[in-house]
């Protein structure tokens, strides 16, 4: 009770004496008119003043809701400025998205048509190989019959010279006595054949067995790309299905957009009816002009009824006045819970589209991640083919060594059996029984030394682009060594900073390190990655500038024009080179962005912590989303001039290939190829580095409107 209590004693007393003036007075039988119109007076003066009574009880409990609602108000307003602040930058921000999805979406149709071109040209180079081995494998199945025919004949020979010998030692044991120790040379040297020509047949099953395996493995080669083939196919399903998704988006953020738009009048409403309140609560509404005009008025409030209650004193005959001031406490109630209602879902919407954004992101990093194995895969294939036709070529150097061997065992042969001969036979006998065999030898003979010139020809015309290959694929794994290289020493550096951090005694500092350690080690690779793509990128147009200079000095005084018209070169060199500086500029400028991130020591990640960021912080961490989506609009622009330089690469490097002059060992079309993936990589990796850093940004604010929202 806030006012005095001597304001209090008349009305107690009041009350009292109408309380014992109602005992006093007779019953209603006896007493009269008069006495009875007293006696109900008295009642309505009692009951009013017992109305005034509960009245001034009531009116602090009152106030005090009042005031509590008006902060309420107040807090909600500033709650629908910050929410409307947060809507105007998730507007951007998916703006933004759709831009990079479509440019996304036609970089991955660009890089299926040239997958599905490469797996084309792979077919192409297999079923050549293929009937190339099929091919090899019928000369050598020939070889083999006329090697085992060859061998069959000479073990008839041996037999019948076993017989012959047989029934001159008959005849002639005393010479045999003499020449015994040359004949058991001879059968030595003769075991000695048979065992060398088992070992032969043994490695030719073995090289056959080798063929077998290798043409199951492109078998197994040939399959693998049908199966490339069926993942493309399910690859093109899957972007048409993210295009309808995206469709289906736009729609509902429309939906969303109009409804929104419905819940700013409602609220421009609210706000006119909480003017009017708050005028109306003014603490003139006590002076007596103001009860004067609050009693004439028709559509007065709750606390207009009260000061026209006080106004008529104790005696007025007005109990409607209750029933409007609930009325109105139970409609301002309705409002609040509507309101309350109308937030929670607008927040449980703006959630679900968050969700289904990440997903979507999602989707698209396991679809690059997909490509990227799938060039694994084709990378692969390739070295397994190179490795193939190596293995053919090593069969080819042990089947002529195999067939200089028989030639030379069987001019032995022929040697020893024509002292044979000449020992034991005369030589009419000489000339009926092995002049058949001699020409079968000799055309045997012929045959072999054919087949092994045939042989020894084609590596001497292959030996160019053998030793092309060759400084290819060293040259690919020296690359592929630097990689491993560059990205072994700052994970080194990592895992260091990670052993220091376990030292220290606070475990949630040592844990809050470490992951700040996780997020720079992939930063860091990333950088690498576009550094390296860039190194790369100078280094191929530095060993073209010496290749183009090296021709225009040997072919001045020749050719004015010179091979692959080197003065058309040197202004696509100048083009490729202020492209490599752009992206070489955007790279310092994201480099520069992370480092000043690092220094005002902000943590990116929300990770469940509780603990609310100041405005100097989020100020920084607005300015830095500024700067990254300034850097992702230079992006885009590059990227469309990355399209030209794509075209031009296509008119100047892949056009010189139809010319007929050009030297053999520099593959021009592989070279733009080369090129034109670099650039691609460079401008996918540094859009993928831009996109996290804007993502980790807005969600470190995200959590922090949620954590100032709960408080």
């Amino acid at each position: 009770m806030d006012e005095n209590p001597d304001t209090l004693y008349p009305m107690f007393f009041g009350v009292s004496c109408a309380f014992f003036a109602l005992k006093l007075l007779p019953e209603p039988e006896t007493c009269d008119d008069k006495l009875l119109e007293i006696s109900n007076n008295m009642l309505k003066g009692s009951a009013h003043l017992l109305g005034l009574l509960i009245w001034k009880i009531r009116k602090p409990e009152l106030l005090r809701k009042l005031e509590n609602a008006q902060n309420q108000i107040e807090q909600l307003k500033r709650i629908r400025s910050q929410d409307g602040k947060a809507n105007e930058k998730v507007v951007t921000i998916v703006a933004t998205r759709e831009q990079s999805w479509f440019n996304e979406r036609n970089k991955l149709r660009q890089q299926i048509d040239a997958l599905t071109n490469e797996i084309r040209v792979i077919e192409n180079e297999k079923e050549k190989s293929i009937s190339e081995l099929a091919e090899k494998l019928n000369q050598i199945e020939a070889a083999s019959l006329s090697k085992d025919k060859s061998i069959e004949e000479i073990k008839e020979n041996l037999k019948n010279v076993e017989n012959n010998l047989r029934r001159e030692a008959q005849r002639h044991s005393n010479e045999i006595l003499k020449h015994k120790t040359a004949f058991i040379e001879l059968v030595s040297n003769q075991r000695q054949l048979e065992a060398e020509m088992g070992r032969a047949l043994r490695q030719f099953e073995a090289a056959k067995e080798e063929l077998d395996s290798a043409l199951d493995q492109k078998d197994q080669s040939v399959l693998m790309a049908h199966r490339l083939s069926m993942e493309l196919v399910k690859m093109r399903k899957d972007l048409e299905q993210k295009d309808q998704i995206l469709s289906a988006m736009l729609r509902k953020s429309k939906l969303d957009m109009a409804e929104k738009e419905m819940l700013l009048k409602e609220v421009k409403l609210s706000k006119a009816v909480r003017k009017q309140v708050e005028i109306e609560s003014k603490p003139e509404r006590h002076s007596l002009r103001n009860m004067l005009s609050k009693h004439m008025n028709v559509k007065s409030d709750g606390k207009g009824v009260v000061s026209r209650a006080l106004m008529h004193g104790p005696y007025s005959n007005d109990a409607s006045d209750e029933q409007k001031i609930s009325a109105d406490v139970e409609h301002f109630g309705k409002w609040e819970t509507y309101k309350a209602a109308i937030e929670q879902r607008r927040n449980l919407e703006i959630d679900a589209f968050a969700e289904q954004l990440r997903l979507k992101d999602e989707n698209l990093e396991s679809f690059q991640w997909r490509l990227l194995s799938m060039d694994i895969e084709s990378k692969r294939l390739h070295s397994h083919i190179k490795n193939l036709d190596h293995d053919i070529t090593n069969l080819r150097e042990e089947n002529m060594k195999l067939g200089a061997l028989l030639t030379d065992r069987e001019s032995e042969l022929h040697s020893l059996k024509e002292q044979l001969v000449l020992q034991y036979n005369p030589p009419n006998l000489q000339k009926l029984q092995f002049s058949p065999y001699l020409h079968e030898t000799d055309v045997n003979q012929e045959t072999v030394w054919s087949k092994v010139k045939v042989i020894k020809r084609n590596p001497k015309m292959n030996a160019i682009a053998e030793e092309n290959e060759r400084m290819n694929d060293i040259s690919e794994n020296e690359q592929l060594k630097d990689i491993i290289l560059t990205l072994e020493y700052p994970n080194k550096e990592i895992q260091h900073d990670k052993k220091i951090d376990t030292v220290s005694p606070n475990h949630d500092l040592s844990e809050g390190s470490s992951k700040k350690g996780i997020m720079t080690m992939k930063m860091d690779i990333q950088a690498l990655g576009v550094s390296y793509k860039i190194k790369r990128l100078k280094q191929q147009f530095l060993m073209l500038e010496k290749l183009t200079g090296k021709q225009e000095s040997s072919e001045n005084g020749e050719n004015e024009n010179g091979l692959f018209g080197i003065k058309g070169f040197y202004a696509l060199l100048s083009l490729l080179n202020k492209q490599v500086d752009r992206y070489q500029s955007l790279q310092g400028k994201v480099d520069n962005l992370s480092q000043r991130m690092q220094v005002n020591d902000l943590n990116l990640n929300c990770g469940g912590s509780t603990i609310a960021k100041t405005e100097d912080e989020t100020k920084s961490l607005e300015q830095f989303l500024d700067e990254t989506f300034q850097l992702q609009r230079y992006m885009v622009a590059t990227g469309q001039k990355l399209t030209e330089v794509q075209a031009r690469i296509a008119s100047g490097f892949v056009g010189d290939v139809e010319k007929p002059e050009k030297p053999e060992s520099f593959d021009v079309q592989r070279f733009g190829d080369s090129i034109r993936t670099l650039f691609q990589e460079v401008q996918r990796g540094l859009e993928i580095r831009i996109s996290r850093i804007i993502g980790d940004i807005e969600g470190t604010l995200a959590c922090d409107g949620i954590i100032h929202f709960k408080k």
